[in-house]
């Protein structure tokens, strides 16, 4: 079995599959998505999201701990064009690590959420989940 195909096996196992995914925002402006993105996750673990007029590129993996399961991305490349709000990354921060919380919709997509408080007895809290990734058909 080649690399690229264990790797998607597994990736496919985690929910996310290699293709293409739309990225919305939870927050709306006058009915619609503050920001829209195109998320492309290869079978060899790159990942390229077309924002605005940017494309930045970076490296993924899934974990998983008590808390559910992780997308882990970490930073590799800029085009220095303006992202879907009219940001441009002035100081790529490349190597940066970012871990975002998956939850998972019957329908396939996932909701992108920030790491959860806990309550006393340790049971995770999830709030403030910003974006969800639907897969292109």
């Amino acid at each position: 079995m080649s690399a690229a195909f264990a790797f998607a096996l597994a990736a496919a196992a985690s929910g996310l599959a290699p293709g293409a995914y739309d990225f919305r925002t939870v927050d709306l402006v006058d009915g619609k998505p503050v920001c829209t993105e195109q998320w492309t996750f290869s079978a060899g673990g790159e990942l390229t999201v077309n924002s605005g007029k940017e494309v930045a590129k970076s490296t993924y993996r899934f974990e998983t701990d008590r808390d559910g399961e992780w997308l882990v991305t970490t930073y590799v490349s800029t085009n220095g064009q303006p992202d879907c709000m009219d940001n441009v990354t002035a100081d790529p921060p490349v190597g940066q690590v970012r871990r975002t919380l998956l939850l998972r919709f019957n329908n396939g997509g996932v909701q992108l959420c920030p790491a959860p408080s806990h309550t006393d007895k340790g049971i995770p809290l999830i709030s403030g989940c910003f974006a969800t990734l639907t897969r292109k058909q």
